[in-house]
């Protein structure tokens, strides 16, 4: 028969060990499983809006969100921002033209390109924080409108040379006038 000795308790674990033992793999189960859903939501998120503009996005003036880019330049050419005519009145004589005669043209290519690559430039993952700040401050892109210098000069030059005006003299008379200074 084995004498045990009362004073051979068990050790009480301390509190420092009971937080280890139980509460540390909890904690570290539920932190796992908050970033596990933080990264599947990311990727959720990126495969969702594939193909269209993110929220938060607007191209001049039309809020882009969701939009995907066949329905984002129908509505941008739907604006007209350009004039449909040009009325030039020069010495009397009105001249009309169109914006597309003139060289006028909307840059609809770049803004739809910058639209659908607003919040997307590192990956799902990378790229939250831009999408949070997309989300929460909004995007807005211009949309520019350039000339066609060749196109506006060769307007130019054919209305010019179907304009019939009396040449001008360097002394600021007609010909008809005789000019000592002038030997026509």
């Amino acid at each position: 028969m084995a004498v045990t000795s009362v004073s051979e308790a068990v050790p009480r674990p301390t509190l420092r060990g009971r937080f280890f033992r139980r509460w540390l793999p909890i904690g570290l189960v539920v932190v796992a499983l908050a970033v596990a859903l933080a990264v599947a939501a990311a990727f959720l998120f990126d495969r969702a809006y594939e193909g269209r503009v993110l929220p938060g996005v607007s191209v001049a003036g039309i809020d882009a969100s969701g939009l995907s880019e066949a329905q984002l330049r129908d509505q941008i050419a739907d604006l007209q921002l350009l004039p449909t005519t040009v009325n030039v009145d020069l010495d009397g004589q009105q001249l009309s033209a169109s914006a597309d005669e003139l060289g006028g043209h909307l840059d609809i290519d770049a803004a739809v390109s910058a639209a659908l690559a607003a919040g997307r430039v590192s990956g799902a993952l990378a790229d939250v924080p831009e999408r949070i700040g997309l989300w929460r401050d909004g995007l807005a892109i211009p949309l520019s409108a350039t000339v066609d210098r060749t196109a506006l000069w060769a307007w130019v030059t054919k209305q010019a040379a179907q304009l019939s005006l009396p040449r001008a003299h360097p002394h600021g008379h007609d010909h008809a006038t005789n000019c000592r200074n002038c030997k026509d």
